[in-house]
């Protein structure tokens, strides 16, 4: 197999905005490694030269070809929220949600207060 199969291939499923995958990072740095233009490796491996200038960047700063990790979605109750939550859940079982959510003075969806009482395994 040649560079240019090579780049073909390991683009191939890669749609616009998608992030690189770690195969395709390091093919990219070994591109570069063989002295290859950022230009001619972004023509190779079908993406744009600013993404590969921005990978090789971001190899030299971080030593890896990871992605760093995502932080996701706020938790919507703090951990004192959750064990006030459960206090008063396992002290009155027939409290609703919407009773709790008053009570404990919340902001969030009642589905919020059920997850948590279904991970901490308490049924009704």
């Amino acid at each position: 197999m040649n560079i240019e199969t090579f780049g073909t291939i390991t683009s191939a499923d890669r749609s616009l905005n998608d992030e690189l995958s770690i195969e395709q990072r390091t093919a990219i740095m070994t591109l570069r490694a063989v002295g290859k233009s950022s230009s001619e490796i972004a023509g190779l491996m079908g993406c744009t030269r600013q993404t590969v200038t921005r990978t090789i960047q971001r190899f030299v700063e971080r030593n890896n070809a990871t992605s760093r990790p995502r932080l996701g979605h706020p938790q919507a109750l703090s951990d004192r929220d959750k064990t006030h939550v459960l206090r008063i859940i396992r002290s009155e079982p027939r409290t609703t949600y919407r009773q709790l959510i008053q009570q404990v003075q919340l902001s969030c969806h009642r589905r919020v207060i059920y997850n948590l009482i279904k991970e901490a395994g308490i049924t009704n």
